[in-house]
């Protein structure tokens, strides 16, 4: 089974000097948990395609191809959490298990897309717009 993940496939896509722009935009003020809970984040474009839903109890799903796929079925992906980042901001972590943990800070870009950087270091890892309700 193929799993995409969103933001340990965005590792690889690193930063440039055009999209560091994005980690300077607005942080997303507290809370991340009331944001993102109960939504998905949908990055498109290039090899950062991914499909997340923020589920109740840190739970990530990957969408993928939906429930009904017998290639790329929606799975559970990982957790998510949103911790205190020491300056009076949040930041919010993924475990993907075995695929690895990532840590970002969230910048807001406006109309619904928001930009992860990796956190402490700065830096793009990926943008995506968030939307509302579960997986497809």
């Amino acid at each position: 089974m193929r799993r995409v993940l969103f933001l340990s496939a965005a590792m690889l896509a690193g930063a440039s000097g055009a999209a560091w722009a994005d980690c300077t935009s607005p942080r997303v003020p507290p809370s991340l948990q009331t944001l993102f809970g109960g939504s998905r984040i949908v990055v498109t474009g290039g090899a950062n395609t991914a499909n997340e839903h923020h589920g109740a109890g840190g739970v990530l799903t990957e969408c993928a191809q939906g429930s009904a796929s017998t290639v790329d079925p929606t799975h559970v992906a990982g957790t998510w959490r949103v911790d205190p980042d020491g300056g009076g901001g949040e930041i919010i972590t993924y475990d993907y298990g075995t695929g690895g943990k990532y840590t970002f800070s969230v910048h807001e870009n406006g109309g619904g897309n928001y930009s992860f950087c990796h956190f402490p270091a700065g830096g793009l890892a990926a943008s995506g717009n968030l939307v509302g309700g579960s997986c497809p």
